[in-house]
C-alpha cells in the first residue's frame, strides 16, 4: 500500500524508459524528482534479473515499489528495501529473506545488482559503525561482495548531516564523497549519485579523489537529484 505523503511514482515511471525494457534506479533526495539511468547504460545488468532499488535520501518518507515494477520479485516473496538517510530507522526484510541473520540482531541493507538474491552484511563486517549510530548503504554491482563504510572514511560528512552513497562495481573498495566536492549541488538540496555502469572500476567524485584511477580509466556518471537529465 502507498505510504501517506510519499511520492506515488506515477508521473515519471513512464517517462523515457519503457516499463518492460529495464528496471529503473530511483534515488529520492528531498524531492519527488526521480533520477534514472537509461537501459543502454546498464552494461552487465540483466533486464529481467535485477529489481529496482530505491534510496530515500535526507528524508523519512518511504519509497515504495508498485507491484508491476518489481521485476521478478513477487509481492509476497520479498519486501521493498527502505533506506532512510537521516534517521536511525531500521531497514527490515521478511523473515524468509534474511539469509540467516536474526531480526533483532542488526538492520541490514540489501541491494542486489545482478539478481533477486540478497546481499547481506553480518555484524562483524560493520567496520566500527554502531547499529544505533548510522546506517551503511550497500550497493553491490555484479557480485555478492559487500561494500562497507567505516566512520573514519566519511570524509567530512557529519553523520546527522548527509549520508554517503556507495556503488561498488566488483570491488570492496569504498567510494566516498566529501561535502566540499558536491560540484554545484547544495549540501541541503541534493547529493550527487555515482553509478558505475560500464566498467568494474570504482567511481570517484573528483580527479584528486580517484585513488589511483585515471580520468580515462573509469567513466563517472553524475546524476542530479533535481532533474531527470543525466549529467
Amino acid at each position: 500500500m502507498p505510504v501517506p505523503g510519499a511520492w506515488d511514482g506515477t508521473p515519471i515511471l513512464s517517462s523515457g524508459l519503457a516499463r518492460r525494457k529495464a528496471p529503473i534506479w530511483f534515488i529520492s533526495a528531498q524531492s519527488a524528482d526521480l533520477v534514472y539511468l537509461s537501459a543502454k547504460r546498464r552494461s552487465g545488468l540483466s533486464q529481467r534479473k535485477a529489481p529496482i532499488w530505491f534510496i530515500s535520501a535526507q528524508s523519512a518518507d518511504l519509497v515504495y515499489l508498485s507491484a508491476k515494477r518489481r521485476s521478478g520479485l513477487s509481492q509476497r516473496k520479498a519486501p521493498i528495501w527502505f533506506i532512510s538517510a537521516q534517521s536511525a530507522d531500521l531497514v527490515y526484510l521478511s523473515a524468509k529473506r534474511r539469509s540467516g541473520l536474526s531480526q533483532r540482531k542488526a538492520p541490514i541493507w540489501f541491494i542486489s545488482a545482478q539478481s533477486a538474491d540478497l546481499v547481506y552484511l553480518s555484524a562483524k563486517r560493520r567496520s566500527g559503525l554502531s547499529q544505533r549510530k548510522a546506517p551503511i548503504w550497500f550497493i553491490s554491482a555484479q557480485s555478492a561482495d559487500l561494500v562497507y563504510l567505516s566512520a573514519k572514511r566519511r570524509s567530512g560528512l557529519s553523520q546527522r548531516k548527509a549520508p554517503i552513497w556507495f556503488i561498488s562495481a566488483q570491488s570492496a573498495d569504498l567510494v566516498y564523497l566529501s561535502a566540499k566536492r558536491r560540484s554545484g549541488l547544495s549540501q541541503r538540496k541534493a547529493p550527487i549519485w555515482f553509478i558505475s555502469a560500464q566498467s568494474a572500476d570504482l567511481v570517484y567524485l573528483s580527479a584528486k579523489r580517484r585513488s589511483g584511477l585515471s580520468q580515462r580509466k573509469a567513466p563517472i556518471w553524475f546524476i542530479s537529484a533535481q532533474s531527470a537529465d543525466l549529467v
